[in-house]
């Protein structure tokens, strides 16, 4: 066992990438499931920042008994400096899962999930180890749909579970923390 990931079971930490297009609601997500309450029941929610490179937000499993770590990158592909290229060894090593979010308004996100997925596996690849398991999750849910589901299809192999979610007024979230908190389970059995 590596050393990082008996340190996370000691701890009772899971690692999870959260990782898609700029403005598609992955810091808010990280908002919503820390706060556990959506973001308009937040006080200053329509303050939005662009992430520049990575932000770290925790949140705990259902029954207290573990601790989710959630890296939010910048989803802007072609800054000067990315985590996914200047720091990728940071950024990938020992992670238990890889959120990809896309919005329901925003076709681009859902044509940049290819890329998305290719620069992931490219890493993996590259370091010999086990890609860790996908999820792929439609946000903004509240605003109109742009995107041709049946194109999402063509992605829906390379991924564990789909959620569609608002993180404005939290439908979907419960769905998913369960299906979090189900993970994290699974995730202590098969490293005990």
């Amino acid at each position: 066992m590596e050393y990082l990931e008996y340190i996370k079971i000691a701890k009772k930490i899971r690692k999870i990438l959260i990782l898609g297009s700029g403005a598609v609601g992955k810091t808010s997500l990280t908002k919503v499931l820390k706060n556990e309450i959506p973001l308009k029941d937040m006080n200053g929610y329509c303050d939005y920042h662009r992430t520049l490179f990575v932000e770290i937000e925790q949140f705990k499993t259902e029954n207290n008994n573990g601790t989710f770590q959630l890296f939010d990158l910048a989803g802007q592909l072609d800054l000067p400096f990315h985590a996914t290229r200047d720091t990728a060894r940071f950024t990938f090593s020992a992670v238990d899962l890889i959120c990809f979010v896309l919005a329901s308004d925003n076709t681009q996100s859902l044509i940049d999930l290819n890329e998305w997925v290719n620069i992931t596996k490219n890493y993996y690849n590259k370091a010999k180890v086990e890609v860790p398991p996908f999820i792929l999750i439609k946000n903004k849910i509240d605003l109109e749909n742009n995107i041709d589901d049946s194109l999402l299809e063509f992605v829906m192999p390379n991924f564990k579970a789909y959620f569609e979610i608002s993180c404005f007024d939290g439908k979907g979230i419960d769905e998913l923390k369960k299906w979090f908190n189900e993970f994290y389970n699974e995730c202590n059995l098969e490293k005990e």
